[in-house]
């Protein structure tokens, strides 16, 4: 690219690679927002992006890449955003870790969610439980998956994470710890 006027990167969703120097020596970017759909980051891929201040990747664990893909960048200003249940892994991986600012984020789209759906939800010990609800309930994963669904009293053991339940065109966002 050296397109040294783009500050700012927004992939959507559906692309699955950022190729070889796809986006070096942009000297001005500050910051990049990648989808959860993306698998490879090609070798210098951000290498010289000397001003970049924020590094959005949606991807919960984290994809291979080599040691150059952020030559030049300050890792040590440059914040990484993760998807909240990745931020460990990402800390734990020998090239996403050297960044000195992890954060977890909320997945894409769940900030959005109605508030409350007309039944009640309970988390204890890992089993999510939605009771007295009038009409089908939906349990996705952050990736949209579902995992569950049911009518009236639904309750599904899941994992560590952030799950959104559906009820009658209405939605809500729980949380697993």
């Amino acid at each position: 690219y050296y397109a040294n006027g783009l500050e700012s990167i927004d992939v959507p969703e559906g692309y699955t690679s950022i190729g070889y120097e796809a986006f070096a020596s942009c000297s001005a970017l500050k910051s990049v927002t990648l989808p959860s759909t993306i698998g490879t980051i090609a070798a210098e891929a951000f290498y010289g992006c000397s001003a970049l201040e924020s590094f959005t990747i949606k991807v919960a664990a984290p994809i291979a890449i080599t040691a150059d893909v952020f030559e030049d960048v300050d890792l040590n200003t440059c914040v990484l955003n993760v998807p909240e249940e990745g931020v460990e892994a990402y800390k734990a991986d020998a090239q996403w870790g050297k960044f000195k600012n992890i954060n977890g984020i909320m997945p894409s789209g769940v900030n959005d969610v109605v508030s409350s759906i007309d039944a009640s939800v309970s988390v204890a010990n890992g089993v999510l439980t939605i009771d007295g609800a009038q009409g089908d309930i939906s349990v996705y994963n952050i990736g949209g998956v579902r995992l569950a669904n049911g009518s009236v009293r639904l309750s599904v053991t899941l994992s560590k994470g952030v799950y959104i339940v559906t009820l009658n065109g209405k939605a809500t966002k729980v949380i697993v710890k």
